[in-house]
């Protein structure tokens, strides 16, 4: 049996010669052009209920608990202001009596109502619905 002639193996620098300088490894995915992250768009959010209304989804998020605020009114006070209030000071706010209060969820406004009060305890009888 014969030996047959081998190549030399090859060597770092014959490995930079054989592809060009800007190719990158064989090991390195292909770069990707940057692109700005995007949300994604209420039809890919959303999965088909059983009967196929985005209604049937709000079952889903039904335990999910968050947070209801009701403005009753608003006023801008100086620190000094502020600083001298008292047990008993009466603060007078920008909303009129009779005028509607404001509901948020998680600070974003959802309704309007009125005060009412149920066994004790105030509440708000919705009068209407959406961000207006």
């Amino acid at each position: 049996m014969t030996d047959a002639p081998t190549a030399p193996p090859e060597t770092p620098a014959d490995a930079s010669q054989s592809q060009p300088a800007s190719a990158p490894p064989p090991s390195a995915p292909p770069a990707a052009e940057a692109s700005p992250p995007t949300a994604p768009s209420d039809q890919e959010t959303r999965a088909p209920g059983p009967d196929g209304s985005p209604a049937a989804n709000l079952d889903l998020l039904s335990g999910v608990e968050i947070e209801v605020t009701v403005e009753l009114g608003r006023r801008r006070m100086s620190l000094g202001e502020v600083s001298r209030l008292t047990v008993g000071s009466v603060v007078e706010l920008d909303t009129l009596a009779g005028e509607p209060l404001v509901l948020y969820a998680n600070g974003r406004r959802i309704a309007t109502g009125e005060a009412v009060v149920v066994e004790g305890k105030f509440g708000v009888r919705i009068q209407s619905l959406g961000a207006a």
